[in-house]
């Protein structure tokens, strides 16, 4: 892991889990004005995953925040920390979140659903 702090280890850790527990849709995470941040309330922090689109001269990056009861943040990681760290899935973080957020597999289903009433309708 290269010379990651111990914090740094330990957060990398969190992400996996956190990342483990998204995939299998054990955590509910939630939209926010900006499409581009989604949140996740625990019992005594909230976990933050936000999206820089792709800009010249940039690639897409993401960031993980991690902050305490009052809203302090307490912990940060940027994607290439983290791959460096060995945690190369931030883009697939993000949008597991994003899918889970906006349940967009529900919304596809209700967008074919309206198609077909539509279709239904004209016949």
């Amino acid at each position: 892991m290269g010379d990651l702090s111990p914090e740094d280890k330990k957060l990398i850790s969190v992400i996996n889990k956190i990342y483990a527990k998204t995939r299998a849709k054990e955590l509910h995470w939630e939209p926010s004005a900006d499409p581009n941040l989604l949140g996740l309330k625990l019992p005594d922090y909230t976990v933050s995953i936000s999206r820089a689109p792709e800009i010249e001269g940039s690639p897409e990056s993401f960031n993980l925040t991690i902050s305490n009861g009052e809203g302090l943040v307490i912990q940060e990681l940027s994607s290439y920390p983290a791959e460096k760290g060995g945690f190369t899935n931030m883009k697939d973080l993000f949008d597991q979140a994003r899918r889970y957020a906006f349940d967009i597999n529900g919304a596809l289903d209700e967008l074919v659903e309206e198609l077909d009433e539509m279709s239904r309708g004209k016949s």
